[in-house]
């Protein structure tokens, strides 16, 4: 039924659009795919060249046995009619006007089937213009196998192979190694024999020396190191064998003198060996009035700082450093005539206050008691007197009196 169809559709094509004309111009075809696998799809993409103008065009797709065509698309400006049978690889096209025909005519899809035989397969299409024939053209592609290898096996000493499941296709190479001296091939591991390439120069480090692989960079046995002569003030301690160091030299040993030198600040010694100096250091001492350096005994010359207030004892007087202490200015206590602040009595002590004339501290000492003679005033010791002189004399007139008494008037006064 299709077929009549697309018979009727172009024999109506003829009909209408056929005109007397002659065509001319080349075709050629690009293929998406140079190389497919079975069931791939790929492209035909057919264009013509100087083929002129012309009212109506058709095409023909001869197909090999490993394709069929899977669809069409006409490419052509714009036509008035148009049509293809996939099935018949059969389809046209026209215009009611002549028209110019340039470029890209028809791209066509096929498809690779499923049994399609290994190798080179063709595509032959035929384009007519105007009831002309082009030049047919054909296109070739391959059909390979995606292959599906096994695993690989040895086959032999240097190579090793894996066959195809689906076209029994043998691939072969040599065995691969990570460097000479890998034993185990790293597709088949096949085993080998093989010998590390020391090298000649000595690798140490502080226990021991050895030899590297130059291939792989495997070490040999470690060997302990062998000493040479001991280290000197300039010379290194050695490995016989490796000439690692094993221990630097040692330098030349500065040995200092005892005496240190010294200046106004600082103090430093000097190595009785090269005559090097130390580092200058700054003297040390315990507080700004220390005199003396406590590392090196340098003396400097101080100024104390005197305080105003005196401190004082029973005998002396003195003030201080007012940054260390130190007694300055120590004398003994110099007393003024004495003040009594307190009159001593005939029953008690008096006191007596003295005051230093430098310092100003006092002290008190007591006045001892009055005699009985002290303790009466003037004025009672001549009442005193007074009196006794008058007892007497009255003493003295009743004892004469009591004479002439007793001599009856025989004696006169």
């Amino acid at each position: 039924m299709k077929k009549i169809l697309v018979l009727a559709i172009s024999v109506l094509l003829l009909i209408m659009l056929a005109v007397p004309a002659s065509a001319a111009g080349t075709v050629s075809a690009t293929v998406s795919s140079a190389a497919v696998y079975r069931g791939d799809t790929f492209t035909v993409t057919v264009s013509v060249a100087d083929a002129g103008s012309c009212k109506k065009g058709g095409i023909q797709v001869e197909l090999g046995q490993s394709f069929e065509l899977i669809g069409a698309e006409w490419l052509v400006k714009t036509p008035d009619i148009d049509y293809f049978v996939v099935e018949l690889g059969e389809g046209g096209f026209g215009y009611e006007n002549n028209t110019a025909l340039s470029g890209k005519l028809v791209k066509l899809t096929f498809k690779v089937k499923s049994n399609a035989a290994f190798g080179s397969d063709s595509i032959t299409i035929k384009i007519r213009l105007d009831g002309t024939d082009l030049s047919a053209k054909t296109v070739k592609t391959t059909i390979t196998c995606n292959h599906k290898y096994g695993a690989w096996a040895s086959a032999g000493t240097d190579k090793h192979s894996r066959k195809c499941s689906v076209c029994g296709t043998v691939d072969t190479k040599a065995h691969t190694y990570d460097n000479p001296c890998d034993v185990d091939c790293n597709d088949c591991g096949a085993t080998r024999v093989t010998e590390h390439a020391f090298v000649e120069e000595w690798t140490c480090n502080e226990n021991g020396h050895w030899h590297v692989c130059s291939h792989c960079g495997a070490e040999s046995t470690l060997e302990e190191h062998v000493p040479g002569a001991p280290a000197g003030e300039y010379t290194d301690q050695v490995c016989t064998v490796c000439q690692e160091i094993l221990v630097p030299a040692l330098g030349h040993q500065h040995s200092y003198d005892n005496t240190y030198k010294t200046d106004s600040t600082f103090h430093w010694t000097k190595c009785l060996g090269c005559g090097e100096e130390t580092e200058k250091v700054a003297h040390v001492y315990e507080n700004d009035c220390d005199e003396i350096c406590d590392v090196c005994e340098h003396q400097r010359g101080v100024v104390h700082k005197t305080s105003e207030k005196w401190h004082c004892d029973d005998g002396k007087h003195w003030k201080t450093c007012a940054d260390c202490g130190l007694r300055l200015e120590e004398n003994a206590h110099v007393w003024d005539g004495g003040t009594v602040t307190l009159e001593p009595t005939g029953t008690s002590n008096g006191k007596m206050l003295y005051r230093c004339g430098l310092c100003q501290t006092t002290k008190t000492e007591e006045i001892p008691a009055l005699q009985l003679g002290e303790a009466l005033p003037w004025w009672l010791w001549m009442l005193i007197g007074a009196a006794c002189g008058a007892t007497i004399v009255l003493v003295i007139q009743l004892i004469v009196g009591l004479s002439k008494s007793s001599h009856k008037g025989k004696y006169s006064g």
